[in-house]
């Protein structure tokens, strides 16, 4: 096994070769405009995502197990939830918050691009949108932005902020991307954003640098890590029951 620039194992078996994120290890800045901010994301076992170790700085890897409540069930809110992950090569779980995770975002063959939104775009203009279409992600944005303000944490409140405007920024939707301009205004004006006006101009240099390193990438979609996810119903049920039993000898 070698590792390449990108911090990639590169694995060869007879014919086949194949690129391996290599765990704790820094994901390229020209790979950042692939994190996904959707944090409605559910991850599985083994699954490998970014981790936003320090701000801004995004290394590999891989999802152990949910984390579960007092109740045994993961939290209903999804910005309450925390998953352990793996990050370096003893295996030690970490836990974390689902605010530092990333799923890593796939090309579109057409496009090369992928929209948050999963509502019936295919049948519309680039540059049209349902009055139906704003009120659904309407709801839904005011709906994310309550469950966000029940966070305790300031700092976690901007994340989860930050991500929400992200996800909806225009320069980031070109393929619904009145839509997403209208999205992105209704998301400013709300209060809990006006708050934070600070995140605003963070997240203007962020897709600012984004978009210069894509365009160094435009080169090298191939290299982006398409990593597999193991998904053994056996093993995950042992991992279910595992983490039962820690949450149990916490509470003792």
């Amino acid at each position: 096994v070698q590792v390449s620039s990108h911090n990639l194992a590169i694995e060869s078996n007879m014919q086949i070769v194949r690129l391996i994120p290599v765990l704790g290890h820094p994901v390229p800045n020209n790979w950042c405009h692939r994190l996904d901010q959707n944090m409605h994301n559910i991850f599985s076992l083994n699954e490998w995502v970014a981790y936003e170790r320090e701000k801004g700085q995004f290394i590999y890897a891989r999802i152990a197990h949910p984390v579960l409540d007092d109740f045994g069930n993961i939290p209903e809110n999804v910005y309450e939830r925390q998953y352990g992950i793996y990050y370096a090569d003893n295996q030690e779980v970490v836990i974390v918050k689902v605010l530092k995770l990333y799923k890593f975002l796939r090309s579109n063959r057409r496009s090369k691009q992928v929209v948050p939104y999963e509502g019936n775009l295919q049948q519309t203009s680039p540059d049209r949108f349902n009055d139906s279409d704003f009120e659904k992600v309407k709801t839904e944005i005011l709906e994310q932005l309550r469950k966000i303000e029940c966070l305790s944490d300031n700092q976690e409140i901007k994340i989860a902020i930050k991500r929400l405007q992200k996800k909806w920024h225009p320069d980031k939707n070109p393929d619904c991307l009145e839509l997403a301009g209208e999205v992105f205004k209704f998301i400013m004006n709300q209060n809990i954003v006006k708050r934070f006006k600070e995140i605003s101009y963070e997240i203007e240099i962020e897709i600012k640098e984004e978009k210069q390193w894509k365009r160094e990438s435009a080169d090298q979609e191939s290299d982006i890590p398409s990593p597999e996810v193991v998904i053994n119903v056996d093993e995950g049920r042992r991992w279910l029951r595992q983490a039962k039993i820690d949450k149990e000898a916490v509470l003792v």
